[in-house]
């Protein structure tokens, strides 16, 4: 005997039509992130990714179409070109005109020929730290470093497969989270806190240590675990001149340009806006680099700064497409569930800060494009409760850099593609020391903050 049919009630039938779609929003969103982490893996170019994965957000999120990509996607994607190519495009600049000149070349050497080969996971992340903190862009530190760590890892029989982790390593510890950094990390925080470059020193720089060290244990369990299973014999020399078919700029000279990048910061902090600060020093660096280098790069200037500033339009490309996809992300329905699961959270400003940047960073696929929606969106929000806008300011770096190296983050792609390691033998260093190690350590950091800046 069949079972009578209840008749719904048009309420509760409403009700189920709400939560129907309220899910197939949440779904859009989630494959939507699948499929710009699956088009990123497989190389395809940073625009056509977010926009297909920002159609996918507007279709089941029911978005007028033209609105989603014409106003907020555009419109995103604008205002981050507007608002940050004066520091991207110049530090790519500098960067290139560092390379060109055989400056960042003539550092790196004199690092690893002070710390030797055999340290050659030492070495690298000196390299990597300098680099980053003298405002070398991260999507050209790679280029500079890969030849010479090349090298010194095949000659300490070190595996391919820390090449990227050990990079990053550097790059953490020379980045946003020291006071002073022209990282655009460490520049955007102030456009929201009210903060300057050199906000809560002591703090940033407590957590770059203790995020350095942990990774640097990690990556040495996997050189003596490398060893055990595949046993080294020692070569020859340290001797790394090989390395260079030039005699190139001195090291005092080629460590001045970024000395200068640095000291216009500091003298600048207070009484210029931070971004008008960081470019006005990345000039600078970028005049003083051609002085000293000007025998090295003679005659190619024109050259050098063509492919600085092409290098810089790639790299603002591809971030500001991030940029748009979020725009759009922020805009969907589904956006505001998860806004309401982080200001949900029963915790403290600074841990539910912590949190929720690393869910954005997630879902957008961008450290940066997570900074932007976040302090837009919730920002102001932690401010109104008392939390201290320095801890805020360094707390977002550690955040920002936490789940922004999952697959589908187009430097992570680049970085291996260049070094030639496939993903699967690359990628599990990178996951560790960027986004394990970096996210664990934000939420001690967190709770550390609620200790030495009170809430209130």
């Amino acid at each position: 005997m069949k079972s009578p049919v209840v008749p719904t009630k048009p309420g509760q039938l409403q009700i189920q039509k709400k939560e129907k779609k309220k899910m197939t929003e949440v779904i859009g969103m989630l494959l939507a992130i699948a499929v710009l982490i699956y088009l990123t893996y497989k190389g395809v170019d940073a625009l056509i990714t977010s926009l297909v994965a920002a159609a996918i957000i507007i279709v089941t999120n029911s978005m007028n179409i033209w609105e989603g990509i014409g106003t907020h996607y555009a419109s995103s994607f604008a205002a981050f070109v507007g608002a940050y190519m004066f520091v991207i495009i110049p530090g790519a600049l500098f960067g290139q005109i560092m390379q060109e000149t055989g400056c960042a070349q003539s550092i790196a050497y004199k690092i690893s020929e002070v710390v030797g080969s055999k340290r050659a996971i030492l070495a690298t992340v000196i390299m990597a730290a300098v680099l980053t903190y003298g405002g070398i862009s991260g999507f050209v530190i790679v280029f500079t470093i890969f030849p010479i760590q090349k090298y010194l890892f095949e000659k300490a029989g070190l595996p391919k497969s820390l090449y990227q982790g050990t990079v990053l390593v550097g790059m953490i510890a020379g980045s946003s989270l020291i006071p002073y950094s022209p990282e655009i990390y460490n520049v955007m925080p102030t456009q929201y806190l009210g903060t300057t470059v050199a906000s809560a020193p002591l703090f940033g720089i407590s957590i770059a240590v203790v995020v350095t060290v942990v990774n640097m244990m990690y990556l040495k369990y996997e050189e003596r675990k490398h060893f055990k299973l595949h046993p080294f014999v020692e070569t020859n020399s340290d001797d790394i001149s090989e390395l260079s078919d030039k005699k190139g700029v001195s090291f005092i000279a080629a460590i001045i340009p970024m000395v200068v990048v640095i000291g216009t910061i500091v003298v600048t902090t207070g009484k210029l806006d931070p971004t008008d600060s960081v470019f006005l020093a990345l000039v600078m660096g970028c005049v003083f680099a051609i002085a000293f280098g000007w025998k090295e790069i003679r005659g190619g200037v024109v050259k050098a700064c063509s492919a600085g500033l092409k290098n810089g339009s790639v790299a603002l490309i591809t971030v500001s497409a991030m940029i748009g996809f979020s725009g759009v992300v922020t805009a969907a329905p589904a956006f505001q569930k998860f806004v309401d699961i982080v200001i949900s959270f029963k915790f403290n400003p600074y841990l539910s800060e912590v949190i929720g940047l690393n869910i954005i960073a997630g879902i957008t696929g961008s450290g940066t494009a997570g900074l932007k929606i976040f302090f837009e969106t919730l920002g102001q929000h932690y401010l109104d409760l008392g939390a201290n806008a320095g801890a805020m300011h360094r707390l977002s770096q550690i955040a920002g850099m936490g789940l922004n190296t999952l697959p589908h983050a187009p430097p992570v792609i680049m970085g291996l593609t260049y070094m030639g390691i496939s993903f699967e033998e690359g990628y599990k260093a990178t996951f560790v020391t960027s986004v394990v190690v970096t996210t664990i350590a934000s939420i001690l950091a967190a709770l550390v903050a609620t200790l030495i800046y009170p809430i209130g």
